[in-house]
C-alpha cells in the first residue's frame, strides 16, 4: 500500500529544528519524512506556501505490505525463542559445550538481544535520546550476527579441514586462546565498527542520522 500527501520543502529561514526528526513550521510540528536532494526536510501539509490547496504535488512514499508487520513480530518471536532454547540447553547440558557450541552461543545472545530491541525499541519510550541509544545497540548487535556467522563458518571449515587431513584433536589449552581470539574479534570488529560510526554521527551533520525514524 501506499500513502499519498501533499509535501513541500522548507528553507532553512522557515522552520524550527526541534529534534532530529520533527519541526516546528507556521506554529504547527510536523515529523520529517524525508529530504529533497538539496537536503532540504520535506513535510506533509494540505496547503502550499501561498495557503492555497496543493493538489498536483503529492509524494507517495512506501509502506510494508498488508500482513507483513503481523510476519516480521511472528519471524522475530520465533528467532527469540530459538536463540533462548539454544542458550538454555547449552548451559544445562555442559557435557555438549565444545567450542563450536560456545561460538553457536554467542551467535544465539548477538540474535537474541537485536530481535528484542528491534521488536520493542521503537515503542517502550518516544524520546530522541532512546531512539538514538536503540538504533546505536541494534546496530552493533546486528553486525554481531554476521561477525559471528563469519567465524563459525571459519571454525567448521578448520574442523572439517582436520578431519580430512586426520590430525589429532588440539589441547584444551589451544581451544581456549581460539575461543579467546574468536570473541575478540565476533564482539570486537562490530564494536569498531560502531564507534567510529557514531563518531561520524556526532561530528559530520546528517551522516548517519541515528534514531531519527519517526518510529523510533
Amino acid at each position: 500500500g501506499t500513502i499519498n500527501c501533499t509535501s513541500i520543502a522548507l528553507d532553512e529561514s522557515e522552520y524550527q529544528l526541534i529534534n532530529e526528526s520533527t519541526v516546528l513550521f507556521q506554529g504547527e510540528v510536523y515529523p520529517v519524512i524525508g529530504y529533497d536532494a538539496n537536503d532540504r526536510p520535506l513535510i506533509c501539509v494540505d496547503f502550499n506556501r501561498t495557503g492555497e490547496i496543493e493538489i498536483n504535488t503529492t509524494v507517495t512514499f512506501l509502506q510494508y505490505p498488508k500482513g507483513f508487520t503481523e510476519l516480521t513480530y511472528i519471524g522475530c518471536s520465533l528467532s527469540i525463542i530459538g536463540s533462548l532454547m539454544i542458550l538454555f540447553t547449552y548451559t544445562i547440558f555442559k557435557e555438549i559445550r565444545t567450542l563450536p557450541s560456545k561460538l553457536l552461543m554467542n551467535l544465539a545472545v548477538a540474535f537474541l538481544v537485536s530481535d528484542l530491541f528491534f521488536l520493542l525499541g521503537g515503542s517502550i519510550i518516544r524520546s530522541v535520546e532512546f531512539c538514538t541509544a536503540t538504533a546505536i545497540i541494534r546496530h552493533f548487535f546486528f553486525l554481531s550476527r554476521f561477525s559471528w556467522m563469519n567465524i563459525l563458518g571459519v571454525e567448521y571449515t578448520r574442523i572439517f579441514t582436520m578431519a580430512i587431513q586426520m590430525k589429532r584433536d588440539e589441547k584444551r589449552s589451544s581451544k581456549k586462546k581460539l575461543l579467546i581470539m574468536y570473541v575478540i574479534l565476533g564482539w570486537g570488529i562490530p564494536l569498531l565498527i560502531t564507534i567510529l560510526t557514531i563518531i561520524v554521527n556526532y561530528t559530520i551533520d546528517d551522516a548517519v542520522r541515528y534514531g531519527t525514524d519517526i518510529d523510533g
